[in-house]
């Protein structure tokens, strides 16, 4: 496009002019997207239409679609692209880069979220354990711009909140001393993705999806030969063995534990910190299938939030410094918002996954102020009869809302 041209001529120029200083890039990519606005000048009706119509399509940088939907390459320079990522329903993903560059939001808001990642152990030639921390979560909206550096520089998530949603990322091909690009777990795994495992890791995935389709000839054999199989694994190789193998669904979180229980002896408190990983993984997975029902961009907001964020006094506040109103009022409208949405046409299970009476909306309510206990049963006193002999259920109607999926960052 003659727009991205322009751009992509002048940053080619400047960055010549400052003798293509690595180090200098990304302070050039995101100045000159902060100072040229694509968002005033580009819509993302027309960089769809220009990648069908046009007769000179740079060549594609990513020509298998993997990060994006899809995603458009604009321009092509010496040693860097400009890309147009369109996004419908991406699955949020904690991840590095081997390039640098900057993004700009085109179309469309987002949740963006910063961490910082402290190693403690290698688990393998692809994985290390360690510390995952949130570092800063925002809010961006369109027109804004941020830098990305290359490596652990930038560790980062981005959740967005629009259907569709675009943004624009100049960056460079590959920078020299930055590899390996990981994804990262909480509460504190770093791994390469399956796809950059090599000839090992295809191998080892390949006998995993052979058990997969045992279990539907023989479930107990099938159960027996992986447990059998990960019994000679690394600490790597059982976890990608597990991680595919519980995301898959078949295994029963029994057969699931007894796998790990096995590991122990040999493996000793990494198993501790898989039990935390999968129970995260299981969290956030949970979400990201309920949240692809959900179109309204406030309902969306909520979900990125309970996936990003953690701690009823953080998730508040953030939602206190882009919502008018008493934040409690307003996630608990939308809950009950969320709670009359239902998963697919003659299902009876909502986007939450529990039915909520005015009981419940009030206790949910209470825990959500932080209130104690015996604050929390006196407001149900002056709202309901027979409080007292309902004690028991509350505290269980309390621990199951703590526990579960959707709501236990939000009460942590």
């Amino acid at each position: 496009m003659d727009y991205f041209e322009r751009l992509g001529a002048a940053i080619q120029k400047e960055w010549n002019d400052r003798g293509r200083d690595l180090q200098a890039w990304p302070e050039i990519a995101s100045r000159a997207l902060a100072e040229a606005r694509p968002c005033d000048h580009v819509t993302m009706r027309d960089v769809l239409v220009w990648a069908v119509e046009t007769d000179r399509l740079p060549a594609q940088a990513d020509p298998s679609g993997t990060f994006g939907q899809p995603p458009v390459t604009v321009y092509t320079g010496s040693d860097f692209h400009i890309d147009v990522l369109f996004w419908i329903d991406g699955i949020l993903t904690i991840h590095q880069h081997s390039f640098s560059g900057a993004f700009h939001v085109l179309a469309g808001s987002s949740v963006h979220s910063t961490y910082r990642f402290q190693p403690t152990s290698r688990l393998g030639p692809a994985m290390l354990a360690g510390a995952l921390s949130l570092d800063r979560a925002e809010y961006l909206a369109r027109g804004d711009t941020r830098p990305i550096g290359s490596g652990s520089r930038t560790i980062h998530s981005l959740f967005h909140l629009d259907r569709p949603s675009a943004t624009v990322v100049i960056r460079t091909r590959f920078d020299e001393g930055t590899s390996p690009q990981y994804e990262y777990r909480m509460p504190g795994i770093a791994m390469l993705g399956t796809e950059l495992l090599g000839p090992p890791g295809a191998e080892l995935l390949r006998r995993v999806a052979a058990v997969e389709a045992l279990r539907l000839i023989d479930p107990d054999r099938a159960f027996s030969l992986l447990r059998s199989f990960v019994a000679g694994c690394d600490a790597e190789s059982l976890f990608r063995a597990l991680d595919r193998s519980l995301l898959a669904g078949w295994l029963a979180r029994e057969q699931f534990d007894a796998l790990l229980d096995d590991a122990r002896p040999r493996l000793g408190p990494v198993v501790d910190l898989f039990h935390a990983v999968f129970d995260e993984t299981l969290r956030v997975s949970s979400l990201n299938r309920r949240r692809r029902g959900i179109h309204v961009p406030d309902h969306r907001t909520f979900f990125a939030l309970l996936l990003n964020l953690s701690g009823r006094k953080t998730i508040l506040d953030f939602v206190a410094r882009r919502y008018p109103g008493d934040p409690v009022d307003t996630v608990m409208r939308w809950i009950e918002e969320l709670g009359a949405i239902r998963t697919a046409a003659g299902e009876s299970a909502n986007v939450l996954d529990i039915e909520l009476d005015e009981a419940s909306l009030l206790v949910l309510r209470c825990l959500l102020e932080g209130l104690p206990r015996d604050a929390l049963v006196e407001r149900l006193r002056g709202e309901f009869d027979d409080v007292d002999a309902q004690a028991d259920a509350i505290d269980e109607l309390c621990r199951a809302f703590r526990s579960s999926r959707v709501f236990r960052t939000l009460l942590a």
